[in-house]
């Protein structure tokens, strides 16, 4: 994936900036790397069950595509949430259901398929990524937003996940092609 091999850069662009400059930190490097992403940031990210703890992830918000990791610059997003439009379900407000543990500046991001729970260190940063996400989930979308979307919402989804691993234990067969660019899946049983 583009997006991948572009993570993959940045990562080798701070490496060379953290030999270069040894007594900085890797927030303060950050900004020195190409910034094409609509925004970034740190935040807080709960779990769907009701005893999951806050997590803090580096998220970055590209187009549709909000993409969290550990760590700023990892290779690879840990995952990511397509952004649809507003009338199709997706939805940000601040705040926290009541029935979930409480973050002081925290926010819901709803998707047709989920609830996301994050919290941000301050007010301002939780306004800043409420403002960015309405952005994106207002926007008239493009043609490529939803052809990228579809392969990463089957690939990155829970119920193909689960799908896979229950038929690897029930002892039938699954294979799934996915062809890059052409709108059509191969499975055979």
């Amino acid at each position: 994936d583009i997006v991948d091999w572009y993570t993959a850069v940045r990562a080798a662009r701070l490496h060379r900036l953290q030999i270069a400059f040894p007594t900085k930190r890797v927030e303060e490097l950050v900004p020195f790397l190409t910034r094409d992403f609509i925004f970034e940031g740190e935040l807080f990210k709960t779990g769907p069950r009701v005893g999951d703890t806050y997590k803090k992830r580096w998220f970055i918000l590209d187009d549709r595509r909000l993409m969290y990791m550990e760590n700023p610059l990892d290779a690879y997003p840990k995952g990511e949430i397509f952004l649809g439009e507003k009338y199709q379900g997706y939805s940000v407000k601040p705040g926290i259901p009541a029935a979930v543990k409480e973050h002081k500046f925290g926010f819901s991001l709803i998707t047709p398929e989920r609830t996301w729970l994050m919290g941000a260190e301050t007010e301002e940063i939780r306004e800043s990524w409420i403002n960015a996400i309405n952005q994106v989930i207002e926007k008239q979308p493009q043609p490529q937003d939803y052809s990228e979307s579809w392969r990463n919402d089957l690939r990155n989804s829970y119920s193909y996940k689960k799908s896979r691993n229950s038929d690897r234990n029930s002892g039938s067969s699954f294979t799934g092609t996915l062809r890059k660019g052409k709108n059509f899946f191969s499975f055979t049983n």
